[in-house]
């Protein structure tokens, strides 16, 4: 059997590309896994101040809600208080 070291070569060369395209794409996809771990990250705290953020919207419905029983409609706060 004979071996052209030509083919040899061309062959060791695209062996040589393809493992440097693979660093390439595992490093990528190390990156795209970092961002989506820290969008979970960011998603989990939005859920965490979630009930905070509900709790609060209650109790201004609740304030604006006895304002405008004793009178104090939308139009007794400037427009830069609301």
């Amino acid at each position: 059997m004979h071996v052209d070291t030509g083919q040899f070569a061309a062959l060791a060369e695209q062996v040589r590309g393809l493992r440097q395209d693979l660093r390439v794409v595992e490093e990528r996809i190390r990156q795209l896994e970092d961002d989506l771990r820290d969008a979970l990250n960011r998603i989990h705290v939005l859920e965490d101040d979630t009930p905070q953020a509900r709790q609060l919207q209650a109790e201004l419905d609740a304030t604006l809600a006895d304002n405008a029983a004793a009178g104090y409609g939308e139009d007794y706060y400037p427009e830069e208080d609301r």
